[in-house]
């Protein structure tokens, strides 16, 4: 058995793709897995570690390694440098560590730190790769329990799978071999991570039912609201709620019309299962934001449990979660239910909805 840095970290990760893959493909997730999502988190977790080691190295070799203090290191990396030609080591630290050497590499969390501070990584990706590490640690050390909410082990995989992606295009092989052995890897992790993504949108709107239910709920008695439709009466407009197929409705399509001269102003939602959210957003050319309802709770310390964000701005629609910059403005933080779902329409109808449609 010989594996360097490099050819294990792949090893692991074509091994925790196959596991993957198993997984995905099977008829019912929530009972029959046999240990595949669990192979899948320990062989894509520890080919993360090292991976991100090996990049760390490519930088400085001597930011992988734990405590320069421990007895022997210096002496042991001097005759390193001494027996390389004019002094200067040609051959990579942690080639010389696949032997008997006993120095301590840096631990997972600690490397994600490094990583962040000298790649100006985001706080997302950095979630992502602590995630994965705290479900990998009560793997190995002790148990878990996610099979109704496991979608939320998926995003961290599969947000773990995108970060190696761009990893393993900044590493540099040292041999001949370590061009060949990430050889098809990232289109196998975009095959596998496709097949995953109505697995994950699946399970989560399953999961947050009773939040669509309400939501659906709202909808409803909004449309049938005595002072609503006589709101909507005073500013000639009339609306229309389309839902989905299935109830309750995961999808919300409300349609404001002019009785004046026609024109349409809609409202469409989208559910973003990877952040948890429902953002509602106006149909036009850039998508722009005007709500956020996020299914969990904007911090667990809010006695409010404020869960409704209103975007007086509305922002474009981004691939980030742009919400959380305004969500620090407590004035904009709801919670929903109907009467915040009417009062915020209203003053979407009148400072938004009725100007563009008389133009």
């Amino acid at each position: 058995m010989e594996y360097n840095l490099l050819s294990n970290a792949a090893n692991s990760l074509r091994i925790g793709l196959t596991f993957y893959r198993k997984y995905i493909n099977l008829q019912d997730q929530y009972f029959c897995d046999e240990g595949n999502l669990k192979m899948t988190v320990i062989c894509v977790h520890h080919a993360a570690e090292l991976l991100l080691k090996r990049f760390l190295s490519d930088i400085n070799e001597l930011l992988i390694i734990s405590d320069f203090k421990e007895k022997g290191f210096f002496e042991f990396y001097g005759r390193i440098i001494r027996e390389s030609e004019n002094g200067t080591k040609k051959v990579p630290l942690f080639h010389f560590m696949n032997g008997d050497s006993d120095f301590h590499t840096i631990k997972y969390f600690e490397l994600i730190n490094r990583y962040q501070a000298i790649y100006n990584m985001n706080t997302e990706d950095v979630e992502f790769l602590s995630d994965l590490g705290k479900y990998r640690n009560r793997l190995m050390h002790m148990g878990i329990d996610k099979r109704i909410d496991f979608y939320e082990v998926l995003i961290s995989i599969n947000g773990t799978l995108s970060i190696l992606k761009e990893v393993m295009t900044k590493i540099k092989p040292y041999y001949r071999f370590e061009k060949k052995c990430l050889n098809g890897i990232n289109k196998r992790i975009d095959e596998i991570t496709n097949l995953s993504l109505n697995l994950i949108d699946d399970t989560w709107e399953a999961f947050w039912n009773e939040c669509f239910e309400d939501m659906e709920n709202c909808f409803i008695d909004l449309k049938e609201n005595i002072d609503f439709k006589a709101f909507l009466d005073d500013n000639n407009l009339k609306m229309d709620i389309e839902g989905g197929d299935y109830r309750p409705s995961t999808y919300f399509k409300i349609t404001f019309t002019s009785k004046i001269n026609h024109k349409n102003f809609v409202l469409l939602t989208e559910n973003i299962s990877k952040y948890s959210v429902t953002l509602f957003k106006y149909v036009d050319l850039n998508e722009r934001v005007c709500f956020v309802y996020c299914h969990k709770y904007l911090s667990d310390e809010d006695r409010k449990r404020t869960n409704f964000i209103v975007l007086s701005e509305m922002p474009l629609k981004t691939e980030s979660r742009f919400w959380l910059d305004i969500a620090k403005d407590k004035k904009k933080n709801l919670r929903f239910s109907f009467e915040t779902l009417k009062r915020e329409l209203e003053e979407l109808i009148k400072n938004e909805i009725c100007p563009k449609l008389e133009n």
